[in-house]
């Protein structure tokens, strides 16, 4: 098993802290492109373009823990992606 497939099982297991920089990593895997905001700031936008899936998050700062909403949000959109696989 690949480093990104345990980010990935890790992350479904709905952890109560998780690294931004893990979650980059298991968004790309799952074929999601990241786009930061227009004029700077932290909002970043996961897109992928083959299923037309998105979600926005604010990276955060100074830490690099995502929030409980932002794991929330990733672990249902991506068990819906492979739903849909």
């Amino acid at each position: 098993m690949s480093k990104k497939e345990k980010l990935k099982e890790s992350l479904l297991k709905n952890p109560s802290k998780y690294k931004w920089s893990d979650l980059i990593l298991v968004m790309k895997h799952c074929g999601f492109n990241m786009i930061k905001a227009k004029g700077g700031g932290s909002g970043r936008k996961f897109y992928n373009p083959i299923t037309g899936k998105a979600a926005a998050w604010h990276e955060p700062h100074p830490g690099n823990e995502v929030t409980k909403y932002v794991i929330a949000e990733a672990i249902a959109l991506i068990k819906e992606q492979d739903n849909e696989k």
